[in-house]
């Protein structure tokens, strides 16, 4: 095009490449000349054609990906280097950032587990005390077994808390199950409560809503040193009312409410939950031999609940028939 084909304004294009800040060189072309390698230097704009008459210096092996401004308004800064993604994207995740149970870090799931426990725990477990307090009530009420079945109804009509918001946007129901496994095994091989604790907390985190980890949370926190009766009661009326109308299949989480309520100092919960347990439990000498081992590393916040538990199972017609149900004689 001709200055006379110009539109009047427009500067010619020897007039913008002499205008256009120079691009400084990252190395002397002596030097770029003896590396191995040639540098590359990746703009964070995308690259689009350069106009006709761009002229860019090819004396060295250093390559640009440029960008030539429209106008000498639009002149930008010289390209950078692109940052190179660290080892661990995951460690660069802003604080509070939401990520799916199933991708986060483990330290992401023992934070998010002690944070259900702060937070949605304790206000579940008061709705639960209230719907539980109808079974708990005919329990400690009744004078034998003769109103097992009343108890057993109250446990299995739906409990508002059943459908309580428990805030996770995501669960990964497989890993916490295997991290429940994990803590389970750390028990049992002797790896101390302080592993076990660690791990389920990373299960709840994965899963808050798997009634057996709240259930063994619980327990941990009632077997740690010192133990914490309340945080292990409010888990326990948590993980009771999670498990819906499979609750009257579950005794053993009764027991774990009724040792809580007695280190909690609230003694009649502990012995209404004790005798709900026994009107659950498909194993009465198993029970028992629960309660005795309660009350053996706990002592006498357990005594009266557990002797309350066994005078009602001895109560019963065949009540001789379960020898684990007898008080020790020391």
């Amino acid at each position: 095009m001709t200055q006379a084909q110009r539109p009047a304004g427009q500067p010619a294009a020897a007039d913008v490449v002499a205008s256009r800040p120079a691009v400084p060189q990252l190395n002397p072309p002596a030097e770029v000349a003896q590396a191995s390698t040639p540098q590359v230097v990746m703009s964070p704009i995308a690259a689009k054609p350069a106009p006709v008459g761009e002229a860019l210096t090819a004396q060295s092996s250093v390559r640009f990906n440029a960008v030539a401004p429209a106008s000498l308004v639009d002149a930008r800064a010289p390209d950078v280097a692109a940052p190179t993604p660290g080892p661990n994207p995951r460690a660069l995740r802003p604080a509070g950032t939401e990520v799916r149970a199933a991708e986060a870090t483990d330290e992401e799931l023992a934070a998010r587990g002690k944070r259900f426990a702060i937070d949605a725990v304790p206000y579940v477990a008061t709705q639960a005390y209230a719907d539980a307090s109808r079974a708990l009530s005919v329990a400690y009420r009744a004078r034998d077994s003769s109103q097992d079945q009343a108890i057993v109804d109250a446990v299995f009509t739906t409990w508002p808390s059943e459908t309580a918001r428990v805030p996770a946007t995501t669960v990964a129901p497989p890993r916490a199950r295997r991290l429940h496994e994990e803590a389970r095994k750390a028990i049992a091989y002797g790896d101390g409560v302080a592993s076990a604790m660690d791990l389920e907390l990373k299960a709840f985190g994965a899963n808050p809503r798997d009634p057996d980890i709240a259930q063994f949370l619980a327990l941990l926190h009632l077997w740690t040193k010192p133990s914490q009766p309340e945080t292990a009661r409010q888990l326990a009326l948590f993980a009771i009312a999670l498990s819906g109308p499979k609750r009257t299949a579950r005794a053993d989480y009764w027991n774990t409410l009724a040792v809580a309520s007695a280190l909690s100092a609230r003694q009649n919960d502990a012995t209404a939950a004790f005798l709900v347990e026994t009107a659950l439990s498909t194993s009465l000498d198993r029970s028992c031999r629960a309660a005795l081992r309660a009350y053996a590393s706990y002592g006498d916040p357990l005594r009266t609940p557990v002797q309350a538990m066994l005078y009602r199972v001895r109560s019963q017609p065949r009540g001789y028939a379960y020898p684990a149900c007898a008080w020790p004689q020391y």
